[in-house]
């Protein structure tokens, strides 16, 4: 495991600073991140952002509809809109 700080988008593509997420790896592939004391795991989704960032799509754990991207190297990550039942 490692602690490391990721700059946070929101949802309405706001930055809101840093935050502390702790990043579980596995042969250099993110296995898991905790964000707010929620647990996300990989949906095995990937992008590229306009920018040029690979990222990944992250799921929470205990709440299916709870997303979030993350760059390949944890230190940024983008909140998305929660799905509607």
């Amino acid at each position: 495991m490692e602690i490391v700080r990721a700059h946070r988008t929101d949802a309405n593509n706001r930055s809101r600073g840093q935050c502390v997420v702790t990043l579980e790896w596995y042969r250099n592939t993110i296995m898991a991140i905790t964000h707010m004391e929620r647990r996300y795991l990989p949906t095995g989704r990937t992008s590229i952002r306009s920018t040029g960032e690979v990222v990944v799509e992250m799921m929470a754990r205990d709440y299916f509809v709870e997303r979030l991207w993350l760059k390949t190297d944890g230190t940024s990550l983008w909140e998305q809109q929660p799905l509607a039942l």
